[in-house]
């Protein structure tokens, strides 16, 4: 992973990891809907707001993510917030 980004969808600009914090989305396609610049195999971060928690999604195509993980404790965007993800929490094989 060479770029991350943790804070506000309308801030990504093409990282291959983004950490959405200023929002919530109920799905993996609007959370990639709300950041600019990602293309297929990113992963995003988002607070779902229908089940509570945090998402990893994996961007499939423009505007098309799906999700493969969710955290539980999440339980807001704040809380997704307070996690403090980083790029060192991020490891590719």
């Amino acid at each position: 992973m060479d770029t991350f980004h943790s804070g506000a969808a309308s801030h990504a600009h093409g990282e291959h990891v983004l950490v959405i914090t200023d929002r919530s989305s109920y799905s993996g396609d609007g959370a990639a809907h709300a950041i600019g610049g990602e293309t297929a195999g990113d992963i995003i971060v988002y607070h779902d707001d229908l089940t509570k928690g945090a998402v990893l999604a994996y961007i499939t195509s423009e505007n098309h993510a799906d999700d493969f993980a969710r955290l539980g404790s999440a339980h807001s965007v704040a809380d997704l917030a307070a996690l403090g993800l980083s790029a060192w929490d991020f490891t590719f094989v």
